[in-house]
């Protein structure tokens, strides 16, 4: 029962062949099926975003406009008296810039730090012959796992 509120197109009124009901069915799929679609760019967009520099582009917009904001309000308030949140609010915007970009400069030198660690380790694995790269293989992958509660009920990795 189409309520008040609806309003019927002309061509469907008419009595032609497609269903009121068929075209809401229709689009309700389109919805589902653009929804999945949507996730799976948003995925693909998260994928390919580098976070490094996106955390040091927000921290410099956020720094450049606590400057910008900071300039504006110094010059719109030149000649009046001086509010705090003239000052604080600027301060904020440059504080959190900065804050995020010390944020992107510690992940990218621990990052430069874990890839100078595995090349060195693969250095030195690829220097033992294949029976110790086994044994210590094993005992890197039964610890990791042993710091898993649940696995080490699993009777595979019981020592």
């Amino acid at each position: 029962m189409r309520g008040s509120h609806m309003r019927v197109p002309e061509r469907l009124a008419e009595g032609s062949d497609t269903h009121y009901d068929s075209l809401l069915g229709w689009a309700n799929s389109s919805r589902e099926e653009l929804q999945r679609r949507a996730a799976e760019i948003r995925s693909q967009f998260v994928e390919s975003v580098d976070a490094e520099a996106a955390a040091s582009a927000t921290g410099w917009a956020l720094v450049g406009t606590g400057v910008a904001l900071g300039l504006v309000r110094a010059f719109f308030s030149a000649g009046s008296r001086r509010r705090t949140r003239d000052v604080v609010f600027p301060l904020v915007f440059i504080a959190l810039g900065g804050a995020m970009l010390a944020g992107a400069a510690l992940w990218r030198h621990r990052a430069m730090h874990i890839s100078e660690a595995e090349m060195r380790v693969r250095e030195e694995m690829t220097a033992l012959d294949p029976v110790a790269r086994i044994r210590i293989l094993k005992d890197l992958a039964s610890e990791t796992v042993g710091a898993v509660p649940l696995v080490n009920r699993l009777p595979m990795f019981r020592r």
